[in-house]
C-alpha cells in the first residue's frame, strides 16, 4: 500500500508540474470567467445558461488533464524505459498502474476542485444581477452554489471513468491514439441512452444485430448517468443518486484498471 502511495505522490507532483496542466487549468477558469459576461440572448435565464457552459468546460477541462497526464506519464514512461527501473525494484506491475492511476486523478480533483470555486463565485455574482428581494436572492446563491458543487462532482466521477479507460489504452497506445479512442468513448457513453432508444435493431428481423448492438453499449461506460443539464436548469439532485452515480464510477475504474493490469502484465519492457 505504501508503495502505491508513493507512486501516487510521485505521479501527481509530475502532472502538476506540468506547464499544460497549468495552462487547461487556466484556460478553463477564463472559459468560465467569460461565460459570466457572455450575452445569453435569454430573458431570466442567463443563471441556467451559465450554469451549463461551466459545468461543461469543467467536465472537458478534466478529461484532457486526465487524457494527457496518463500518455505522460503512462505510455511515455513504459516508451522511454523509465517504467523498468520502477519495476525492477521490488514494485509490482499492479501496483505501477494503481500508483499511476490515483496520482492522475488527484491532480484531476485538484484542477477541478479550483475551477469549481471560481465556478461558484461567478454563479453567486449573477445571481446578484437579477432584482430580487435580499432574502430571495441570498436563497438563489445558495442553491446556485450547492447545484455547482454537486454538478462539478458528477463531472469528477465521469472523468474517473474515462481516466481508467485512458490509463488502460496508454499500456499500448501513443497521445494521439490515446486521446482520440477516449474522446469517442466520451461521445459514445453520453450517447448511449439515445442509441438504445432509437437505433437499436428490430428484435423481430434482426435479434442477433440487436445482440451485438446492446453487447458493445454494454462495454461502453454510460455516461449519462453523469448528464448534469438538470442542474443547469436548477433540479436538486438526490443524495441516493450521486451515491449511485460514486458507485458505477468505481465499478467501472476498477474493470478497467483490472484491464489496464492485464495489459501491463503482458507488456514488454
Amino acid at each position: 500500500m505504501l508503495k502505491i502511495i508513493s507512486i501516487a505522490a510521485n505521479t501527481f507532483k509530475e502532472v502538476v508540474r506540468e506547464p499544460v496542466f497549468y495552462l487547461l487549468v487556466i484556460v478553463g477558469c477564463l472559459m468560465v470567467v467569460l461565460a459570466r459576461f457572455m450575452p445569453m440572448f435569454t430573458i431570466n435565464e442567463d443563471v441556467k445558461m451559465m450554469k451549463d457552459i461551466g459545468l461543461s468546460t469543467v467536465t472537458v477541462t478534466g478529461l484532457l488533464i486526465a487524457l494527457l497526464a496518463a500518455s505522460r506519464v503512462v505510455y511515455s514512461e513504459i516508451e522511454g524505459r523509465t517504467a523498468v527501473t520502477v519495476v525492477a525494484k521490488p514494485v509490482r506491475r499492479f501496483q505501477f498502474i494503481l500508483g499511476k492511476y490515483l496520482g492522475i486523478v488527484g491532480a484531476v480533483l485538484l484542477a477541478v476542485f479550483v475551477m469549481t470555486l471560481v465556478f461558484a463565485g461567478m454563479v453567486w455574482w449573477q445571481v446578484m444581477d437579477l432584482y430580487l428581494p435580499a432574502d430571495q436572492q441570498f436563497a438563489l446563491q445558495l442553491r446556485g452554489v450547492g447545484n455547482v458543487a454537486v454538478g462539478c462532482l458528477l463531472s469528477f466521477f465521469q472523468v474517473l471513468v474515462l481516466a481508467a479507460v485512458s490509463v488502460a489504452v496508454s499500456v499500448y497506445a501513443n497521445m494521439v491514439v490515446n486521446v482520440g479512442f477516449c474522446f469517442a468513448v466520451f461521445l459514445l457513453g453520453n450517447l448511449s441512452g439515445w442509441f438504445l432508444l432509437e437505433t437499436l435493431p428490430n428484435t423481430v428481423t434482426a435479434p442477433w444485430l440487436q445482440f451485438v448492438a446492446k453487447l458493445v453499449l454494454g462495454a461502453l461506460p454510460f455516461l449519462e448517468t453523469y448528464n448534469v443539464q438538470a442542474l443547469a436548469l436548477g433540479t436538486t439532485i438526490p443524495y441516493s443518486y450521486m451515491l449511485l452515480a460514486f458507485g458505477y464510477a468505481a465499478y467501472y475504474s476498477c474493470a478497467m484498471l483490472v484491464v489496464a493490469i492485464l495489459l501491463f502484465q503482458r507488456r514488454e519492457l
